[in-house]
C-alpha cells in the first residue's frame, strides 16, 4: 500500500488529493493534503500505512480514516485572504530554531549556535486546541510586500512579548502536591523558558533583553543553557561547580530517551553571557 494508492481511492470518492512532504527539523515526512486551498494542513500517512498493514486493513479504510482526520481538520486551514495579508503576517510572524537544514526558507545563523542551528521564520496561527506553523520563504515575503528586514525584526518583537520562564522547582510541587519551600527551590535553580502555547517556543532564547532581566534578577551575568527541545529551553544562573560537560552528557541522555527525532535540537551545553 502507498500514497499513490490512497489518493486514487480518495479521488473516486470525489476528493481532491495529492502528495506533500514536510520537513521537521531536517527530518522528512511524507503525507498527503486534501482540497485545494493555499494552506491545508498535511495529514501524515507512514505511520497509517505501517498500522493497516499490520491490522490487515486495506486502502478503503485507510481512505476512510483519512477522510475523518481532514473533516476534524478542516477548520485549521488558513483562508487565503488572511495568508496574503500584510497585517496577519505582522502579526503572526514568529522565528524557530532548528539543525541547520537545506530547506528553502527564510533563515539565518542561530545566535546560541552559528554552525550547527539555525533559526527560521514562520507563521504560527492558533486555533480553539492548538496551534499550526507554516514556515516561509522570500518568494512569499515579496508576495505580501514585506522585506527580510522587516519581517525579522518583526518576528523578533513578536517573541519578545511571548517568553514564559517557569521554575521546574514549582512544577514539581504543583505536580506531587509537594509543600513550597524557597529555600529548596534556590537550591533547584532550574528554568523552562518557552512561549505561552509552548510551541516553537526554543527561539525565545534570542531573547537577550528578558535574559539579563533573568540575570539581574539571580545576581549572575552569565546563564548555564540546555536544549530541550525545538519548544522550549533550561536555563539556570552560572556557578563555578557546573561543568559544561557533564551538563553535555545529561542533554545527549534526555535527547536520547524522552525527545523525538523532530523536535531534537542538539546535544550540546551552552555557557550564555548577558
Amino acid at each position: 500500500m502507498t500514497r499513490t494508492d490512497i489518493i486514487k481511492e480518495l479521488e473516486r470518492r470525489g476528493y481532491k488529493a495529492e502528495c506533500r512532504n514536510n520537513v521537521k527539523n531536517g527530518i522528512i515526512f511524507e503525507g498527503i493534503v486534501i482540497g485545494d486551498k493555499q494552506v491545508s494542513p498535511i495529514i501524515y500517512t507512514e505511520k497509517l500505512i505501517k498500522n493497516a498493514e499490520k491490522c490487515g486493513r486495506n486502502i478503503y479504510s485507510v481512505a476512510s480514516e483519512i477522510i475523518d482526520i481532514y473533516e476534524q481538520n478542516e477548520d485549521k486551514e488558513i483562508p487565503l485572504e488572511l495568508l496574503t495579508s500584510k497585517e496577519f503576517f505582522m502579526n503572526h510572524v514568529s522565528i524557530g530554531i532548528q539543525r541547520k537544514s537545506n530547506e528553502d526558507i527564510e533563515k539565518q545563523e542561530c545566535e546560541l549556535d552559528p554552525d550547527e542551528l539555525e533559526s527560521y521564520l514562520f507563521i504560527k496561527y492558533k486555533y480553539e486546541d492548538g496551534a499550526g506553523c507554516m514556515k516561509i520563504n522570500d518568494f512569499f515575503l515579496k508576495q505580501i510586500g514585506v522585506s527580510r528586514l522587516e519581517a525579522w525584526e518583526m518576528a523578533r518583537k513578536n517573541i519578545s512579548e511571548d517568553m514564559v520562564i517557569e521554575s521546574v522547582y514549582q512544577l514539581m510541587v504543583e505536580i506531587f502536591g509537594m509543600p513550597y519551600d524557597q529555600d529548596r527551590e534556590s537550591d533547584f535553580p532550574l528554568y523552562i523558558i518557552t512561549n505561552s502555547d509552548k510551541v516553537k517556543g526554543a527561539s525565545v532564547i534570542l531573547n537577550r533583553e528578558k535574559l539579563k532581566e533573568f540575570g539581574k534578577k539571580h545576581d549572575t551575568d552569565k546563564i548555564l543553557v540546555l536544549p530541550s527541545s525545538i519548544h522550549e529551553m533550561l536555563i539556570s544562573p552560572y556557578a563555578d561547580w557546573m561543568d559544561v560537560d557533564e551538563m553535555k552528557t545529561l542533554v545527549q541522555e534526555v535527547n536520547a530517551t524522552e525527545v523525538l527525532p523532530e523536535e531534537k535540537l542538539i546535544d550540546k551545553a551552552y555557557i550564555v553571557e548577558l
